[in-house]
């Protein structure tokens, strides 16, 4: 077994760490407009947390990735294209601060699509899905992790949202850029 370092000061502090803080952070920082927000970046470095996920369920993690360029959705869409695989997100299981959903309202954005730089999907067996996530949340930066879809049965290599009000929906890749290129 690996010893597991504490991560810096910064990552370790008790701010949720949800879908799309670093870019809508990001907007904010910019100052164009206006707005003024205790809103952080999610940067972190994940070795500290992904490397004894690895270690331990060495041939059980099938596909794991940094969701920065594009967001969540547009690596699921990368991921389920590779595979062959459906995959389905319950959109009322995937974690957005109201703050970067009403910016993302007010500007047009999905916040599915957003840059995010400390955080990582992975795909697994469902077998040991919760084992995975119980790890993850020993380590401060894994706290807030969770299961946010499911390998479906098809194999056409799309991605599907389960909408919080029942119906269901593709979402396609992010065609361009929401925001010009920021780092």
């Amino acid at each position: 077994p690996r010893s597991t370092p504490k991560p810096s000061s910064a990552a370790s502090d008790v701010y949720k760490r949800q879908v799309g803080d670093h870019g809508a952070s990001l907007v904010i920082a910019r100052g164009e407009l206006g707005i003024e927000s205790d809103l952080r970046s999610d940067c972190a470095p994940l070795d500290t947390l992904l490397l004894p996920i690895l270690e331990k369920f060495k041939d059980k993690v099938h596909w794991m990735r940094d969701p920065t360029r594009g967001g969540l959705a547009t690596v699921l869409n990368e991921a389920a294209r590779s595979r062959g695989l459906d995959l389905l997100l319950y959109e009322r299981e995937i974690p957005i601060k109201e703050e970067v959903g009403a910016l993302c309202e007010m500007l047009g954005f999905d916040p599915l699509y957003l840059a995010n730089e400390g955080k990582a999907v992975i795909i697994t067996d469902e077998k040991i899905g919760g084992e995975i996530i119980e790890d993850l949340k020993l380590h401060p930066l894994g706290k807030d992790a969770r299961i946010v879809g499911v390998v479906t049965e098809g194999e056409q290599g799309r991605l599907f949202l389960k909408t919080s009000s029942g119906g269901t929906r593709i979402l396609d890749s992010l065609i361009e850029d929401q925001l010009p290129r920021i780092c």
